[in-house]
C-alpha cells in the first residue's frame, strides 16, 4: 500500500473506533436513564408504603399487624435499594464521562 492508502485506512479505522465509542456512550446514557427511572419508581414505592403505613388506624393495628410488619420490612429495604441505585447511577455517570472523554480524545487524534 502507498502512503495515501495507509492514511485512508488509518482514517477509516479511527472513524470506526470513534463510532464504537459513540455507541458505547449512548448505551451507557440509556442505562443511566433506566437507572434514573428505576430510582424514581423506588422513590414512589417508598412514598406509597409510607403513606399506607401512616394511614392505618389504631383500631386496625391488631388485625393488620402482620401486614404492617411486612410493609415496615419493605420500607427498610427501600433506602438500601435507593442508595444502591444512586451508587450505580454515579458509577454509570462516571463511566459515561470517561467514554465521552475517550471519544473526544479519539476525535482529536483523528483530526
Amino acid at each position: 500500500m502507498n502512503d495515501e492508502q495507509n492514511r485512508s485506512f488509518e482514517q477509516i479505522k479511527k472513524s470506526a473506533l470513534l463510532e464504537a465509542e459513540r455507541n458505547k456512550t449512548l448505551e451507557l446514557l440509556n442505562l443511566v436513564e433506566q437507572l434514573r427511572g428505576k430510582f424514581s419508581q423506588e422513590q414512589l414505592k417508598s412514598a406509597e408504603l409510607t403513606k399506607r403505613i401512616s394511614s392505618i388506624e389504631t383500631s386496625d393495628l391488631v388485625q393488620k399487624n402482620t401486614q404492617l410488619e411486612e410493609e415496615k420490612r419493605k420500607s427498610h429495604e427501600l433506602p438500601k435499594i435507593v442508595e444502591e441505585l444512586r451508587e450505580s447511577l454515579k458509577q454509570e455517570q462516571g463511566k459515561a464521562a470517561e467514554l465521552a472523554k475517550s471519544a473526544v480524545r479519539v476525535a482529536e487524534r483523528s483530526s
